[in-house]
C-alpha cells in the first residue's frame, strides 16, 4: 500500500474515460488517478505553468477538480501544483501554475487525481485528459 497498478484480480473496464463510468462496490470512496511518465527529467524552473486539455462529460457538474502532481521518482519526491475545478462539460483547457519556490528541483512523471464531492465520491469521473502543455517561463 499504497499500489502502484491495479492488482491482478482488480476489475477493468475498456473504453474512454469520458465514455465509461465505474462505481464502488462497497460504498468506500474511489480513489482515481491517472500516471504520465514523460521518461525524462523536466527542470521545474524553466516553466510558468502547466496546461491540462481535457474533455469532460461528467454529469454532476460542479462536483470534480484536478489535482497536478508533479513527481520526480527517482527520488522519489513530489510537488503539488493544486486542485482546479472542472466546471463545464465538453473539452476545456485547465491551468496550473508553477509556485515561485517549488519542493522539487526535476520531474518525469504527471501525477492527475480526481478529487470528487462526498455525494458523488463512489462513483467514476467522466473525464479524458487529451493533451499536457509544458508552458515556459518568458
Amino acid at each position: 500500500f499504497p499500489d502502484k497498478a491495479p492488482n491482478e484480480d482488480a476489475y477493468r473496464v475498456k473504453g474512454t474515460p469520458d465514455n465509461v463510468t465505474f462505481r464502488s462496490a462497497d460504498r468506500l470512496p474511489l480513489k482515481m488517478e491517472a500516471h504520465q511518465n514523460l521518461a525524462r527529467l523536466i527542470d521545474v524552473s524553466a516553466l510558468s505553468r502547466i496546461d491540462l486539455a481535457i474533455r469532460n462529460a461528467d454529469s454532476f457538474t460542479g462536483s470534480l477538480a484536478l489535482e497536478l502532481i508533479l513527481v520526480n521518482t527517482t527520488l522519489p519526491a513530489q510537488q503539488t501544483l493544486g486542485a482546479v475545478p472542472v466546471n463545464e462539460q465538453n473539452a476545456q483547457t485547465l491551468s496550473f501554475k508553477i509556485p515561485p519556490e517549488p519542493m522539487i528541483r526535476q520531474f518525469d512523471e504527471l501525477t492527475i487525481r480526481f478529487p470528487r464531492a462526498n455525494y458523488r465520491a463512489t462513483r467514476s469521473a467522466k473525464v479524458a485528459v487529451e493533451r499536457f502543455f509544458l508552458i515556459p517561463r518568458n
